[in-house]
């Protein structure tokens, strides 16, 4: 058994943005012919600002039976905006930095402190612990 000390620092926004959608999707389609792609709509292939995009893929066949090379490609655009969501929650924060304070120590942790911080927009929080752990490695003598 060995004294160690761990520390544990977490970081993460001040303000969560938060996105829900708006406006109708829009979806465009393309064949895949092996390596070459057909494009089934006009205009380029950039995608659209302000949304999310979500390609699904699906190759031509039987499933089971046999598929051949050619994948039909759908691409949908779901406009979002976004907006503040809640203030960071350090209490949550802490109590997540101390459950995986408890899955990596083999032993007991004996003391804990929390230190918040704050740079810019970001929170950062410290978990410094002094535990008491195994630390002998199991070796098999031939």
């Amino acid at each position: 058994m060995a004294d160690t000390w761990v520390e544990l620092t977490a970081v993460r926004p001040l303000k969560e943005a938060l996105k829900s959608p708006r406006g109708v999707p829009r979806s465009r389609f393309a064949l895949v012919f092996g390596k070459k792609r057909v494009n089934l709509y006009i205009g380029s292939g950039k995608a659209l600002d302000g949304c999310d995009k979500i390609i699904s893929e699906y190759t031509l066949g039987i499933s089971g039976l046999f598929s051949t090379p050619i994948r039909l490609v759908h691409e949908r655009f779901v406009p979002y905006q976004t907006h503040s969501g809640s203030d960071c929650d350090a209490s949550e924060l802490g109590r997540r930095l101390y459950a995986l304070l408890e899955s990596r120590t083999e032993g007991q942790i004996l003391t804990c402190d929390l230190t918040p911080g704050r740079t810019g927009e970001l929170f950062a929080l410290t978990l410094r612990a002094h535990c008491l752990e195994n630390i002998a490695v199991p070796r098999e003598i031939g």
